[in-house]
C-alpha cells in the first residue's frame, strides 16, 4: 500500500508541475478549503522530452549531471528500440525522503511509479553506514562532483545513481514488452541489465563508480556465495538479499558483453521482435549460451541441461 501511495503522489506531482500552484495557505475553492502543501510541491525542475528531473533546492549541479548520464542510456537504448515516453527522476533531501515514506533507506534508489524512479541529493553519515555495511568497505568516489559532503559520501551518490541507471532500464523492459511483467520477474532483471551493462560500455563518459566491482565486494563477504533460488527472487526484498540478487543478474549482463560486445543487446531486441511476446529465461539462454553456466552454476531451482543451439 505504500508503495502505490507514493507512486500515485510522485505522478501527481509530475502532472503538477505544468500548472499554476496556489501561494502556500490559498484557498483553491474546494469544499473543505486549502489543499495541504507536501514537499514535493516545493521540488524544482529540470525538464526534458526523454529525462525530466525534479530535484530539491540546493542539488542543481548534482540533478543535472544525473539527468546528462541518464539521457546518455535513454538514448541508447532508444537507438535499439523504442523507449516511448519519457523517464521521470525525484532527487530528493533526507526530509523528502522521510516525508514520502519511501520503503528503501535513503542512500538507495526507489522506483516510485510505472517509469520513475527516486535518488539521494546528497549523501550524510546514514548513507556511508548503509553501504559500509552492505559492500564491507570504505566507498571511494570521484571528487569532481560538485555535490555536498566528503569524497565518501558522494560516492554512495553515484552510486544510488547506478542503481537508477539500471531500474530505467529494466521499466522499459517491462513496458516495452521485452520481458513479462508481474510473472517471472527475473527475466526483466536480466533483461534489464544486459540493456544498461551494454549502454553503458558505450556511455560516452565512463561511470564514475563501478557498481559490478561493489556487488562483487558484497557477495564476497559472505564467503563461498553458493546458490540461490531464482523463484525466491522479488522486486521488495529486504536491500542486502536485493542486492544480492542484482550481484547474480550483474555477472550474466557481463558474461554477454564479454561474448557479444554491443551485438547483445540488438540480439536480445531482434529475438523479442521476432517471437512477438515477452523473452523468458529459456529465450536468453538459447541466444545467449554463456547464460546456460550462468544460470546452471548461480542456480538451485535451474534446469540442467543444455537448450538448442541459438537462433538469431
Amino acid at each position: 500500500m505504500t508503495c502505490l501511495l507514493m507512486a500515485g503522489l510522485l505522478v501527481v506531482g509530475m502532472m503538477a508541475m505544468a500548472l499554476p500552484r496556489p501561494a502556500l495557505g490559498q484557498d483553491t475553492g474546494t469544499p473543505l478549503g486549502p489543499v495541504p502543501r507536501t514537499s514535493l510541491d516545493f521540488l524544482l525542475t529540470i525538464p526534458d522530452d526523454q529525462v525530466m528531473v525534479r530535484y530539491t533546492p540546493g542539488s542543481l549541479d548534482r540533478a543535472a549531471r544525473l539527468q546528462f548520464r541518464l539521457k546518455d542510456l535513454y538514448e541508447r537504448v532508444n537507438s535499439w528500440v523504442s523507449v516511448g515516453s519519457p523517464f521521470a527522476v525525484f532527487v530528493l533531501s533526507p526530509d523528502d525522503w522521510r516525508d514520502q515514506q519511501l520503503p528503501r533507506p535513503y542512500g538507495m534508489a526507489q522506483r516510485v511509479a510505472a517509469f520513475a524512479g527516486a535518488v539521494p541529493a546528497w549523501g550524510t553519515d546514514e548513507t556511508v553506514v548503509l553501504w559500509r555495511e552492505l559492500a564491507g568497505m570504505t566507498i571511494d568516489g570521484s571528487t569532481e562532483f560538485t555535490v555536498r559532503g566528503s569524497a565518501e559520501e558522494v560516492a554512495t551518490v553515484l552510486l544510488a545513481d547506478s542503481l537508477v541507471e539500471f531500474e530505467m532500464c529494466r521499466m522499459i523492459a517491462i513496458n516495452r514488452g521485452l520481458a513479462p511483467a508481474g510473472r517471472e520477474p527475473w527475466v526483466a532483471e536480466l533483461v534489464g541489465h544486459i540493456l544498461c551493462t551494454t549502454a553503458r560500455r558505450l556511455n560516452k563518459e565512463p561511470s564514475p563508480v563501478d557498481l559490478t566491482i561493489t556487488l562483487r565486494r558484497l557477495r564476497s563477504l559472505k564467503g563461498e556465495p553458493g546458490k540461490a533460488r531464482l523463484e525466491g527472487f522479488d522486486t521488495d526484498l529486504p536491500v542486502a538479499q536485493w542486492l544480492d540478487y542484482q550481484a547474480r543478474f550483474v555477472e550474466a549482463s557481463e558474461r554477454v558483453w564479454q561474448a557479444e560486445k554491443k551485438s547483445g543487446a540488438r540480439k536480445l531486441v531482434k529475438r523479442w521482435r521476432k517471437k512477438g511476446a515477452p523473452l523468458s529465461l529459456a529465450d536468453l539462454t538459447d541466444l545467449f549460451p554463456t547464460l546456460v553456466e550462468w544460470r546452471n552454476a548461480e542456480w538451485t531451482d535451474a534446469p540442467p541441461q543444455r537448450p538448442a543451439a541459438g537462433r538469431n
